[in-house]
């Protein structure tokens, strides 16, 4: 059929029962293609929100000719809105660390902290007067490193009070968050499928009975009017339909809702809350706040210095605060100016410590800042809006694209459906897009 008699009468029954005769498994598989079509471009797209997690193709200058996973192409922005669901809703920097009991806390390392003032001591009086300190009887220099092994947990546990004061200018809740999720794609994609995967896998298979749904419906047309643009234009309906309602369909309605009095639908995101919800909250505990990456940002994040300074003044009055009998004769010996520099290196050796001392406090910080029942628990207070937003901005911006590709790819197998039919029942081949 060429396009000049595409458009024709409807054909008469007599037409349309040779043509079932004859071409009955045609018409069986145009509702098969259509599922097949609905349930690929769902696939596709879901794919696209994930993969791949670098850019693939080529630029011609500022156009990217390619295509790079919607979650980890705008991962900055994901990981903003991730802590901003965090801070607004379920936790803040002050209430994490006002959990901790600095003596419990600094009881919890005592161990580490005799072992650090120890190395440190030895390590810079040999470094800094090896003979004062080997002149000095073996007692003394044992009571001189007890008398700092005392001093030091009082140091700490200050240090700890004074931290949680100022915790909003020693710990950057928010770029600990975006850091985390920027560099590790992988996570920030792990997150979005972890709470989500259930409901995403769920969409191809409802695309699948749409395109049935449809497909019916281009086998009726086609007995109808052997149009030969039924079945891309129907190709491309599919594809966008199907991808439109079934991302609806993943969070709408919020609350069951009873469609024609026939059937019952409820948000596939919104039904498995109670599923999610435990899921979310064990991420965000073992994989953003956990103790560990809570500590490293301390040490090495941006207000890292501060926390060096802070750190270097509790130093410095632990080792002023040396017995009589030990500090003027080390003052002495080595001067004031060297005595400050001392101080002041001895603070950066103990600050090198930290991470042993932490990893040493990891069961009791673990259980004081109890994070997952935390989110867990005001993760149940959420409005339905607000819960929506866990997973929705990972499709929300990208979705028009998505049904489009959808929309595209529909219309790309529909023509070759129709050329391949027009081929087998009128025997020739049309001309590409008709």
């Amino acid at each position: 059929m060429n396009a000049g008699n595409s458009v024709e009468a409807i054909r008469s029954f007599s037409q349309i029962g040779h043509d079932l005769s004859h071409w009955w498994w045609i018409y069986l598989s145009m509702p098969l293609i259509a599922g097949f079509i609905g349930w690929s471009t769902k696939l596709v797209a879901i794919e696209m929100i994930f993969r791949p997690i670098n850019f693939r193709g080529v630029r011609l200058g500022p156009i990217p000719l390619g295509w790079q996973g919607m979650i980890p192409r705008r991962a900055p922005e994901m990981a903003a809105i991730a802590y901003d669901m965090i801070s607004t809703n379920l936790i803040t920097p002050r209430e994490i660390f006002d959990r901790i009991d600095p003596e419990q806390l600094v009881a919890s390392v005592r161990e580490p902290i005799r072992r650090t003032v120890d190395d440190v001591v030895r390590d810079m009086a040999i470094t800094y007067y090896p003979g004062l300190w080997e002149a000095m009887p073996e007692p003394t220099r044992k009571l001189l490193i007890l008398a700092l092994q005392r001093e030091a947990p009082k140091a700490a546990v200050s240090m700890v009070k004074d931290a949680q004061r100022d915790v909003e200018k020693m710990f950057d809740l928010r770029e600990m968050v975006i850091t985390n999720l920027t560099e590790d794609r992988e996570l920030l994609n792990r997150m979005i499928r972890d709470i989500g995967g259930p409901d995403l896998k769920m969409i191809p298979k409802l695309g699948f009975w749409f395109g049935m749904i449809i497909g019916v419906v281009q086998a009726i047309v086609w007995a109808l009017f052997h149009n030969p643009y039924v079945m891309p234009v129907l190709g491309l309906l599919n594809g966008l339909v199907t991808d439109y309602i079934g991302l609806q369909m993943l969070f709408r309605p919020h609350e069951p809702k009873r469609y024609f009095g026939v059937f019952t639908w409820h948000g596939l995101f919104a039904k498995r809350r109670h599923e999610v919800i435990p899921q979310y909250g064990q991420i965000i505990a073992d994989e953003i706040l956990s103790p560990d990456k809570i500590t490293r940002a301390l040490l090495t994040g941006p207000a890292g210095d501060r926390v060096f300074e802070l750190a270097a003044r509790h130093v410095d009055r632990a080792a002023d605060a040396l017995p009589s009998f030990a500090k003027p004769a080390v003052v002495v010996a080595v001067g004031t100016d060297k005595w400050r520099e001392m101080k002041r290196i001895a603070a950066e050796k103990a600050f090198a410590y930290a991470p042993d001392a932490a990893e040493a406090a990891h069961g009791y910080v673990l259980e004081a800042f109890d994070i997952e029942h935390t989110i867990v628990e005001r993760m149940h207070e959420l409005t339905p809006e607000q819960y929506e937003e866990l997973l929705r901005p990972a499709v929300k911006k990208d979705e028009p694209l998505a049904v489009l590709l959808g929309a595209v790819l529909g219309f790309l197998v529909g023509e070759l459906q129709s050329q391949l039919t027009e081929r087998i029942v009128l025997g020739h081949w049309g001309f590409p897009f008709h």
